[in-house]
């Protein structure tokens, strides 16, 4: 060593520093702006997705509205049997309704729902022995005797109820 200091901030490193320390700054900001705008895009498409989803629920609800309304006015027109009925409305109402809404408001159809519930329909009906079928017949005959009065009541309900629904919507 000869007695030359060497000192590390001379003019060139300091504007080289300087002019780095710019650079990256651009740099940085273009990264912060291109995730900004990536996560306004995926933002976008979240909202897109949760529209799509809000009327896709929308759409369902209505369909099990009309479908109620068809059910219920098939039955008071004798257009369709009291256990099928009450089959099919029992789904539709727990689809439809809040939990423990629809056994607190139409518990006939449930109750006939639940009785009729072991029998057997469609295929595993046809392949049952006919003394089995003429059994089974009898007992569903009466058991829809028994809840005629009260499912129709509750049918007549259902569909004012749902009438309303859709015109108020």
């Amino acid at each position: 060593m000869n007695g030359v200091h060497h000192n590390a901030s001379t003019p060139t490193t300091g504007a080289y520093n300087a002019a780095m320390l710019d650079f990256l700054m651009i740099v940085g900001a273009v990264i912060v702006l291109g995730l900004a705008g990536y996560a306004a895009w995926l933002w976008r498409r979240v909202l897109a997705r949760r529209r799509a989803l809000a009327e896709q629920h929308r759409a369902a609800r209505a369909d099990q509205s009309q479908s109620i309304r068809l059910i219920t006015n098939a039955l008071l027109q004798d257009d369709l049997n009291l256990t099928e009925a009450a089959i099919r409305l029992k789904v539709l109402i727990d689809n439809r309704l809040p939990p423990g809404e629809g056994q607190y408001h139409y518990p006939a159809i449930y109750g006939l729902h639940d009785a009729t519930e072991h029998m057997p329909r469609r295929l595993a009906r046809r392949q049952r022995p006919r003394a089995e079928i003429e059994r089974l017949d009898a007992e569903r005959q009466l058991l829809e005797a028994q809840y005629r009065e009260r499912v129709i009541a509750e049918a007549n309900a259902l569909a004012e109820r749902f009438d309303e629904a859709s015109r108020a919507a």
